[in-house]
């Protein structure tokens, strides 16, 4: 039996993780694709497909197991999305995972007016405080929609420069690039192109 590849993803059903996983293929990276349903799993060289849910920590611990890093999306909007993650979290640092990036959300913060950014502070703090996991979260704009990476069409006067960072979120790989050292520092080089 051939031993399972070290990294995770979750979310390669969606857009960034979808991202995220296709250009580690591309760079001929070994990963667990962590989804809900193996059959709306991409196709991609050197994935396996692995079926998790966040809210049963059995399941999410077996599927886990021998993983290094994981890349961990946020799960879908629930009346207990926090527990579902909580759980989730707990699995992986039962499984023995070393390095979990969750992708959070920018002005994360306890007192945030939008109920999302507070839920995104509150994992953040959750992974923090465990001291079992080393993590990183890089925190994403609100505005993460493919609709944002399309190209103006009309000449328009520059935008703020918080606006302009936003736009540049999913444009190519820009981000992605910026996640790849966290994600894959076993191998000790540079694995993107």
């Amino acid at each position: 039996m051939t031993a399972l590849p070290e990294l995770a993803i979750t979310g390669s059903t969606g857009h960034l993780g979808g991202l995220l996983a296709r250009q580690l293929a591309d760079a001929g990276m070994p990963m667990r694709l962590l989804v809900r349903d193996v059959n709306r799993a991409p196709a991609l060289p050197g994935a396996l497909p692995v079926p998790v849910d966040y809210a049963d920590a059995g399941i999410a611990a077996a599927a886990l197991a021998g993983v290094k890093v994981l890349f961990m999306v946020s799960a879908s909007e629930a009346e207990d999305r926090l527990q579902q993650q909580y759980a989730f979290i707990d699995a992986a640092a039962a499984a023995g995972v070393d390095h979990i990036v969750y992708t959070s959300f920018f002005g994360a913060a306890p007192e945030a007016t939008f109920t999302l950014a507070r839920d995104h502070w509150a994992t953040e703090e959750y992974i923090r405080v465990s001291g079992r996991l080393r993590r990183s979260s890089p925190r994403k704009p609100a505005a993460t929609s493919p609709s944002t990476t399309k190209p103006r069409r009309r000449r328009m006067p520059p935008a703020p420069a918080t606006v302009r960072r936003r736009g540049r979120w999913m444009r190519g790989s820009v981000r992605i690039r910026r996640l790849l050292p966290e994600i894959c520092p076993v191998r000790r080089r540079r694995c993107w192109t």
